[in-house]
């Protein structure tokens, strides 16, 4: 758990940071997102005092952080950033055995490691493990990165704009391989985003910067239908919305009795797909399928519209 209490910074006597508070639970991804000067990324680097603070506290698992050697707090809370940061003169599985090695780590350990972390992101040992970071993709180093991040096994990873330099492709794919390592490890995450479609899809709670204040720290759903402020309602955007509302929910949420013709959908699907297929098909209803592909209900375009507008 990280608890910030009260925090605050000043660069030449302006402030960067205003008195922020928040509490962030073990294992919860949370996203920091605000436009460029808000405070996200001075706030995401006093965690693991790459950035000192000038008043308040941030107790990790209920100790100061500043108790703590900076080079040893470092070592345990995995850091991953925008341009990966990737060594070049060394290899992939010198990259990613950095940590574990200053740490004092047996070679076979670190070893086993690499190859445990290349094989979760989907990267052949056999393959890439002697390969040096200008033989992989932007897409490949950054998976690197983070694999580097979670080498010596923090339960603390902080990302700042990790995919901010990977093409649309890339960075869906990319952010859909972090939830998947996140549920399976139960990481505690805190990103720092300026897209509010990325915050929205990664994070289990969005805390909203403006101008070094804390605006909103609550779960996506709710900054959806209750923006804080004005300008957490420009982030949000009035017209994409519904549609962003609708990725919250799914289809099993709004199944009633009756039968539609169609192809069957999943009752697993997002709202904001069926919607999609609901164009596809030129359909008012729906059928949905269960897991064992029966039949159990159907779900129609009105039902849906209306959780889309937040109406009952």
């Amino acid at each position: 758990m990280i608890e910030i209490e009260n925090v605050s910074k000043r660069y030449n006597g302006l402030p960067a940071v205003k008195n922020v508070s928040m509490t962030i639970r073990a294992h919860e991804f949370v996203t920091i997102v605000g436009m460029s000067g808000s405070g996200k990324t001075t706030l995401l680097r006093m965690i693991n005092r790459l950035v000192e603070v000038d008043e308040g506290t941030i107790k990790i698992d209920g100790v100061d952080n500043r108790d703590v050697s900076g080079p040893q707090l470092r070592r345990s809370i995995g850091y991953a950033i925008q341009q990966h940061g990737l060594f070049p003169h060394r290899s992939v599985a010198e990259n990613i055995g950095t940590v574990p090695g200053l740490l004092g780590w047996t070679v076979e350990k670190t070893g086993e490691r690499v190859d445990e972390l290349l094989s979760l992101f989907q990267l052949d040992p056999a393959i890439y493990r002697d390969r040096y970071p200008h033989e992989l993709s932007g897409g490949q180093q950054q998976r690197v990165g983070v694999a580097r991040a979670l080498a010596a096994r923090p339960n603390i990873l902080l990302m700042d704009e990790p995919f901010g330099a990977l093409d649309p492709v890339i960075r869906n794919k990319a952010r859909e391989d972090l939830q998947k390592i996140q549920q399976q490890l139960g990481t505690t995450i805190v990103m720092v985003t300026h897209d509010m479609e990325e915050a929205l899809a990664l994070g289990h709670r969005i805390a909203i910067m403006d101008g070094g204040e804390l605006v909103q720290f609550a779960e996506p759903a709710d900054v959806l239908r209750n923006p804080a402020s004005e300008f957490v309602e420009s982030l949000v955007g009035k017209g994409e919305k519904p549609f962003r509302l609708l990725a919250f929910a799914s289809v099993e949420d709004l199944i009633e009795p009756g039968e539609a013709s169609g192809s069957p959908i999943s009752g697993q699907l997002s709202l904001r797909d069926a919607l999609a297929e609901f164009v596809a098909q030129g359909k008012t209803s729906l059928p949905v399928k269960d897991e064992n592909a029966r039949i159990v209900g159907q779900i129609t375009l009105d039902s849906l519209v209306r959780n889309g507008s937040g109406t009952p």
